[in-house]
């Protein structure tokens, strides 16, 4: 999901079991299809279509299953640094504050919630804890590769992971704002006024798993070696580059990530092909940058198989039944998970002070995203010649 040279990546994995005060690893990468909703006309009436700086869009989830969001390809696409707010059903991630109108703050002198003066390291005494620095994550604070986050902010290096849940009772948002809960999350970009510098990026160091294929990182991305000598770039927004075909490729990944399907879109008489692997995990990887850390995939085993391209979808030409409501699911906080929410140095007057772009991430049921995109789909992305489309073009 992208705006503006900005992006978010959304991966659902199974939950992690609450084991106590247990402290997890990262849950592994499941990406999860996202679809534009302005190009989907059954969407339900009360989700948000785009507008201005913001894009809509839905994804389908399954309920149990934790969450991760990821922006480390914003570092790929912008040459700026990156502050982000996250707000989950109205409420931001890192301080649980209401987060209607999404803006940059900074806690450095009192308790925002009880406007008195910190303790030691931001602690208040009428909350009994100690408050983050600021309410986003950053790129100038956070290592690289870093840029992502698994659940709510619970303490220094701990979040409790987001959960994808029908129970009120469990409902972080609405334990907070009651019924002033949306269903959707917001994801807010604010760019620094300079150019960050450019960095001096080491080559990569791939790891082979078995099965045959192997998987690195360069930078924000992930390439994988085939058995037939083909290296496909897997980026956090799912697209991959092939280089026996050179053509770009549509990526997409079941529930569990079990299956991926690749569709290549020049590649006559092949459409996808599909690599079992399992037991997906992140791990440290050695890729010549100390502590450099990446969701990695190892395969127990891998096979290539291929099928006729499909008829492409036919473009909605009549009215179509919008889907009246989707299943209310609310967001969790469940197990700990090791990660850390780092401070930013920078003042905010470090930023713009205006987002440079917002996405609005919907969800719903897998079966209720199928009969939305089953009902069709309608064309958003107008003349490919612009203003020239009405003036004549060409050689006489």
């Amino acid at each position: 999901m992208t705006v503006n040279n900005c992006a978010v990546g959304f991966n659902m994995p199974a939950a992690i079991k609450d084991t106590g005060d247990d402290l997890h690893d990262l849950p592994p990468r499941r990406i999860r299809k996202a679809f534009l909703v302005d190009e989907h006309p059954a969407c339900p009436e009360h989700w948000l279509r785009s507008s201005g700086r913001i894009k809509s869009y839905f994804v389908p989830i399954i309920e149990d299953h934790g969450m991760w969001l990821d922006f480390n390809e914003s570092m790929a696409m912008t040459e700026y640094d990156v502050a982000i707010v996250v707000s989950v059903q109205g409420v931001n991630a890192i301080t649980g504050l209401p987060c209607k109108d999404p803006q940059l703050e900074q806690y450095r002198d009192e308790c925002p919630k009880h406007k008195k003066a910190f303790g030691p390291d931001r602690f208040c005494k009428e909350c009994n804890y100690k408050w983050p620095k600021q309410n986003y994550i950053a790129s100038t604070a956070t290592p690289e590769g870093f840029l992502w986050l698994d659940g709510f902010r619970s303490d220094d290096g701990v979040v409790r992971q987001y959960v994808l849940t029908a129970s009120v009772l469990r409902s972080v948002a609405k334990a907070i704002v009651g019924n002033d809960r949306v269903y959707a999350l917001g994801v807010s970009f604010f760019l620094s006024k300079q150019k960050r510098p450019k960095p001096v990026i080491p080559p990569s160091r791939g790891v082979a798993m078995a099965g045959g294929l192997t998987w690195g990182s360069s930078v924000n991305h992930y390439y994988s070696k085939g058995l037939d000598g083909s290296v496909g770039s897997v980026g956090p927004e799912g697209l991959v580059g092939y280089d026996g075909d050179t053509s770009a490729v549509n990526f997409m990944a079941d529930a569990e990530c079990d299956k991926i399907s690749i569709s290549m879109k020049n590649s006559p008489g092949i459409s996808t092909h599909e690599i079992d692997r399992s037991e997906s995990k992140r791990s440290l990887m050695d890729t010549g940058r100390k502590g450099a850390l990446m969701r990695s995939v190892s395969a127990k085993s891998a096979k290539l198989s291929f099928a006729p391209s499909p008829e492409p979808m036919a473009t909605a030409s009549l009215p179509i039944k919008k889907l009246a409501s989707t299943k209310a699911m609310e967001i969790a906080a469940g197990a700990k998970i090791d990660q850390r929410v780092y401070d930013d140095a920078n003042g905010l007057d470090f930023y713009q002070d205006t987002p440079e772009g917002i996405i609005v991430v919907n969800y719903c049921l897998e079966s209720e995203a199928d009969a939305i995109v089953k009902a069709g789909k309608v064309d958003v992305s107008g003349s490919k010649d612009g203003f020239l489309k009405d003036v004549p073009i060409g050689n006489p």
